[in-house]
């Protein structure tokens, strides 16, 4: 028993590894790239939910953008500020936190009556990270107590750093497409001046 739970991390790692460059040097749109993240992270760490909050440019605040568990109503409405509650202090101290239990006792604990996954004990908070900036938090929730092991916090550190830099990439080239958009209007909008 001991000798084939040794052999399975390298498997799930290697299939990690793999699923991971697949998502990274796809053309998938940011909604569906965030939902191969939530995915892939439910799968490799076995919780009971994930979500991925991204920072809004515009506003800097964190926002709840995707999830395994749905909330389609919440996605987009729930915000953070940076440094509040857990997912707010990951972005802002660009640092891990694992919480195997109780996890709404912690200090820095913010609660959403939204988000079932809030009375789960365990939670992990892993920052999404491009180019050395935070770009957003994945979380994990476990309705257990979870002792999550350096592998796992390892692995979900890995997906944060690989898929940040994915997740830059497709606001670049949104971003792009919006300028692209707006370019080809200015264009019809003199051309309409020119003839009249």
């Amino acid at each position: 028993m001991a000798t084939a739970n040794l052999l399975e991390p390298p498997v799930s790692q290697v299939t990690l590894l793999h699923r991971v460059s697949n998502i990274v040097s796809s053309e998938l749109s940011l909604d569906e790239m965030l939902g191969e993240i939530v995915g892939l992270t439910a799968q490799v760490t076995e919780c009971d939910a994930c979500l991925v909050y991204l920072i809004e440019r515009e506003t800097n605040e964190i926002v709840l953008r995707a999830s395994q568990v749905p909330h389609q109503g919440d996605l987009g409405n729930i915000r953070l500020r940076v440094g509040e509650g857990v997912t707010g202090w990951v972005v802002e101290h660009r640092s891990v936190v694992a919480l195997p239990e109780n996890a709404a006792a912690d200090r820095r604990f913010k609660r959403f009556q939204a988000l079932i996954e809030d009375t789960y004990e365990a939670f992990l908070s892993v920052p999404l990270v491009s180019g050395g900036d935070v770009i957003g938090v994945i979380n994990v929730h476990h309705r257990e107590p979870h002792y999550h092991t350096p592998d796992e916090i390892s692995l979900l550190t890995f997906v944060g750093e690989q898929m940040g830099g994915a997740i830059t990439k497709s606001f670049l080239a949104e971003e792009n497409l919006r300028l692209q958009e707006e370019t080809a209007e200015m264009r019809r909008q003199l051309e309409t001046r020119k003839i009249v």
